[in-house]
């Protein structure tokens, strides 16, 4: 999809502005078995002044077919698919694709909930100074089932003081002003990851900065997903991102200056790619589970531990924790 000689896709509905508000923007890699959930969950928001932009970065699987599945159904779905380049060179396409005066990132495993661009679109419109709003999450497994809630500070002093330590929002939660993510220029090199988290940070001190406490998003997690599969690097990279801001203040940082031509060492360890074991990832998922009062969740995981590490002691107490319900 997206070449020259692809038919054109059925015009939008009528009484869409020529601009759309909002342009809602997908990286797709690899997700086909839950891209039509994703794109579902958009087209059914409650706010409906938007373009749908899915961009497929190399995949192998089943994307293509769904892009011209959803391209055929309405007019404000746009796609393209490329040979894979990673996922900050798909984010700046993307960013160059869209021609809403709001951003909203979505991943393509994830779901939103039905209110959250009416509810952050609101919150963006009352607050000129607001760059960037985000939302309360549950984590989701892969099947849909609840792990946990989570949410973040609301306020930007809140969610800057976070942002020290942890993530200020979850990315894919997004709503941001597309002028200053233009002005900012994207997403920055060396990032492989994290350059979600860079770009929150950068833009966070352009402006203010928000979540709304509503649960916006189902962020679905599973064995691929990056929080799973490369833990020690994205922790690598968003230490990075932190040393980056920490320098900004009257000059660019070294990453900007690297992009200039100057000759500027950019000391950080990338790390290695770490694959959290299938036990200690459905463990987790259990535990949080538990906590969160998930119970069923909690069983399911409990009897996945047991089948895969059935002579550890931890996978015996988990069990016996989601049997009992506390």
């Amino acid at each position: 999809m997206g070449d020259p000689g692809d038919p054109a896709p059925p015009p939008p509905p009528a009484g869409r502005s020529v601009r759309p508000l909002i342009s809602v923007l997908m990286p797709c890699y690899n997700t086909a078995r839950y891209l039509p959930q994703a794109i579902d969950s958009v087209l059914t928001q409650t706010v409906q002044d938007f373009e749908v932009i899915l961009l497929n970065d190399g995949s192998t699987d089943q994307t293509e077919a769904v892009f011209r599945d959803y391209q055929q159904r309405d007019g404000r779905i746009r796609t393209r698919t490329r040979e894979n380049r990673g996922l900050v060179e798909t984010r700046n396409e993307l960013l160059t694709m869209a021609g809403g005066q709001y951003l909203a990132w979505h991943d393509s495993d994830d779901t939103m909930a039905p209110q959250r661009l009416e509810w952050q679109l609101a919150r963006m419109q009352e607050d000129p100074s607001l760059v960037w709003i985000g939302g309360a999450c549950t984590l989701t497994d892969p099947d849909g089932l609840p792990i946990r809630s989570h949410g973040f500070p609301c306020d930007h002093n809140g969610i800057c003081a976070r942002m020290k330590d942890e993530f200020g929002c979850y990315f894919g939660s997004t709503l941001m002003r597309h002028d200053v993510v233009k002005q900012l220029g994207g997403f920055r090199k060396p990032f492989s990851v994290c350059e979600d988290f860079d770009l929150c940070l950068r833009m966070a001190e352009r402006g203010t900065v928000a979540n709304v406490p509503e649960v916006v998003l189902f962020y679905r997690q599973h064995m691929g997903s990056a929080c799973n599969s490369t833990r020690s690097k994205l922790a690598g990279y968003a230490q990075l991102a932190r040393a980056l801001a920490a320098e900004r203040g009257s000059r660019p940082d070294k990453t900007d200056r690297l992009e200039r031509g100057e000759p500027v060492a950019l000391d950080f360890a990338e790390g290695d790619r770490v694959v959290d074991p299938c036990v200690q990832t459905h463990r987790r998922w259990g535990w949080w589970a538990l906590a969160d009062g998930h119970l069923k969740t909690a069983r399911k995981y409990a009897r996945h531990a047991l089948r895969e590490a059935p002579l550890e002691m931890e996978s015996w107490k988990l069990m016996a924790c989601a049997l009992r319900g506390h």
